[in-house]
Parts: C-alpha cells; sequence; structure tokens
C-alpha cells in the first residue's frame, strides 16, 4: 500500500518526482506545451482511480 501513495504521489504534485519534471522539460525543448495546471487537475482526476484499483485488490485478500 506504500509504494501505491508513493507511486500515485507525483500524480497530482508534478515537482514531487524528477522523472515528470525531466519529461516536462523534454516536451517543452520539441515545442509541445502542457500546462502544468492541466497536469495537475489530470493528476486529481486520475490519482484516485489509480489508488483506488491499486488498494481494493489488497483489501479483497
Amino acid at each position: 500500500a506504500l509504494l501505491i501513495g508513493v507511486g500515485a504521489g507525483p500524480l497530482v504534485t508534478p515537482w514531487a518526482s524528477l522523472a515528470t519534471l525531466l519529461w516536462h522539460e523534454r516536451l517543452r525543448a520539441v515545442g509541445v506545451e502542457v500546462p502544468w495546471g492541466r497536469y495537475v487537475l489530470a493528476g486529481l482526476v486520475a490519482a484516485p482511480l489509480i489508488v483506488a484499483g491499486a488498494v481494493v485488490p489488497l483489501a479483497v485478500r
């Protein structure tokens, strides 16, 4: 469960993951602009779904 939370955290807070920052920089370098606000909103939707989808099987076990 801890690993699930650690993996989902950077979905909401993009600066929590070096990989996210590096990908954002690479996208900007090739001309693809992804605003941080849009990224955070997508993460706010995706993170609860991902965490629930990963934790439910642990709870059923």
